[in-house]
Formats: structure tokens, C-alpha cells, sequence
């Protein structure tokens, strides 16, 4: 199911989005990943359908196998925002995650309301 989030939000609460990072060696995916190392261009996005691009800023490592990332204003301003989070390295430290965000409370938004 989609994340709702305010359309072109610029809080931290509003903008900033947690997941798991999953270690890809856990044969039945318990496993939390801990200090992973993370860089630019981890965090990917794709607005409306359009074409993939990184995101502005790195995700960050809040410990205890969490990760955050925190979108900008614009990255913010789509009707639906999938977000992909992705080890660039060749062996990697945690499993893809993805997620789409669905946005509200802007007439440019998908719940319009």
C-alpha cells in the first residue's frame, strides 16, 4: 500500500521516509544490516512515471538496521514518487527496497483533497 504524504512537503516529517535494511546474506530475510556504507546515488526516484534519477540527498544510517532517506520540495512536488534504495556496489550490503508515495492536499497532488 502507498505512503500518503503532503505534495510538495518541506518538513522533515512530511519529506523523510524509514526502511529496513534487509542483509542479503540472511537466508530468511531476519537479518538487519548494520553500518552499512551509504553514498550518493543509493537513493533513486522516479515521479509520474518519468525517467529514474538520483536523489538529492544520501540516505542516512539511523542505526539498529533503519535507514532514512529525506526528499526535497521538489522531489516532493508528483502526484505518485517511487523510491528505490539500492547498494551500487558489486557485492551488496543490503536488499533493494522500494516504495511508492502517493501525494494529498494540493490541487497538483493525486488526492486532490
Amino acid at each position: 500500500m502507498p505512503d500518503l504524504r503532503e505534495y510538495g512537503a518541506t518538513t522533515g516529517q512530511e519529506s523523510t521516509f524509514y526502511y529496513s535494511f534487509i542483509d542479503p546474506s540472511s537466508a530468511d530475510g531476519d537479518l538487519l544490516q548494520s553500518t552499512p556504507t551509504l553514498a550518493a546515488g543509493d537513493a533513486r526516484i522516479m515521479k509520474d512515471g518519468g525517467t529514474w534519477a538520483a536523489c538529492t540527498n544520501t540516505p542516512a544510517w539511523e542505526g539498529e538496521g533503519l535507514g532514512s532517506i529525506t526528499l526535497t520540495a521538489a522531489e516532493m512536488q508528483a502526484e505518485i514518487i517511487i523510491l528505490k534504495i539500492r547498494d551500487q556496489t558489486a557485492t551488496r550490503e543490503w536488499v533493494t527496497v522500494s516504495f511508492a508515495v502517493h501525494t494529498g492536499g494540493n490541487a497538483s497532488a493525486l488526492h486532490k483533497g
